[in-house]
């Protein structure tokens, strides 16, 4: 599981497929999200797989992936997703509710002036971080559980990160939100 910190979405000017890779996007344009789906529906209901859209070159994705409908946005805002260890503790940094709600969900929004307050706060008195080693252990009926762990300095590169988003949030006025 994972968190993304970004904000709120800008203006949807349109819709394309990927597959989910970085260069995934497709250059078909739809300009509703019905029009998307009803094509996607008919790759589908055609070949069986929406694999044939695929453009980034991974032999999985062109011969049995399938496709998702993704929203183009007209000022798409940086992001960073982190596993949910992970967001717990930049939450906790930042001095905000690192705890899930009763349905397990990990998610807020704070307006970017307050973000970006927390951001510098943690940068200034958050010593450097030391990392945290991977560990494996065994659980219930043997299955083999691996904890990743943290890097060394990886807490400074994300509040870096978490900078740099909440300075574009200020310049267009959004809202600071992670889910």
């Amino acid at each position: 599981m994972s968190i993304t910190f970004s904000t709120e979405p800008s203006p949807i000017t349109g819709f394309a497929f990927t597959c989910g890779h970085d260069n995934g996007r497709t250059e078909h344009r739809f300009g509703s999200y019905e029009d998307a789906r009803v094509f996607l529906q008919g790759e589908l209901d055609a070949h069986g797989y929406t694999g044939g859209l695929a453009v980034c070159g991974d032999v999985d994705c062109c011969s049995f992936g399938l496709m998702h409908i993704e929203a183009i946005e007209s000022d798409p805002a940086p992001d960073l997703n982190v596993t949910n260890v992970n967001a717990r503790h930049l939450l906790e940094l930042l001095g905000l509710d690192s705890e899930s709600d009763e349905g397990g969900c990990l998610s807020g929004s704070v307006s970017a002036e307050d973000f970006l307050g927390r951001v510098l706060l943690a940068q200034a008195v958050s010593p450097s971080d030391a990392g945290i080693p991977a560990r494996q252990e065994t659980g219930l009926g043997g299955v083999t559980i691996v904890h990743m762990g943290r890097p060394v300095g990886y807490s400074e590169d994300r509040l870096a990160a978490l900078r740099e988003l909440a300075d574009f949030a200020i310049n267009r006025r959004r809202t600071i939100q992670w889910c």
